[in-house]
């Protein structure tokens, strides 16, 4: 898919798709399976509800791209990315209440705020592991 089409298709799932009012559940539906696709991550390249390894919680995606040897779906280890999404109209700014649990829920930092560059309130907290 050249990027014209994967560009298209992400601006579609943020701006056309996305109900103002998007559950959590829309926002990994509709928007997050697309921006991972623009990322270039495959579907076994995700791992949905992964363990932070804070006792029960999760984040509701890890990311990271397989090698011949290594499925990230099979393995389930050393994740690039973790991924906490939110629904669409959920307050994430850096000083809210919803921030601050999020980040404790889900024991990552927040390096990318999608939110804040996509114009609206709430979608996506991500944390990208520094090596």
């Amino acid at each position: 898919m050249d990027s014209a089409v994967k560009n298209q298709a992400l601006v579609d799932a943020l701006v056309k798709n996305l109900p103002e009012d998007a559950s959590e559940a829309q926002v990994n539906q509709i928007f997050a399976s697309e921006l991972f696709k623009f990322l270039g991550f495959e579907l076994n390249e995700q791992v949905p509800s992964f363990p932070t390894g804070s006792g029960t919680d999760a984040v509701d995606y890890a990311l990271r791209h397989s090698t011949e040897n290594d499925i990230f779906s099979q393995t389930k280890t050393n994740p690039d990315i973790l991924v906490e999404s939110k629904a669409r109209n959920v307050n994430l700014a850096p000083d809210s209440t919803q921030y601050k649990k999020t980040v404790v829920q889900s024991d990552i930092l927040p390096t990318l705020r999608l939110a804040e560059r996509a114009g609206f309130s709430g979608t996506l907290l991500c944390r990208h592991k520094l090596s």
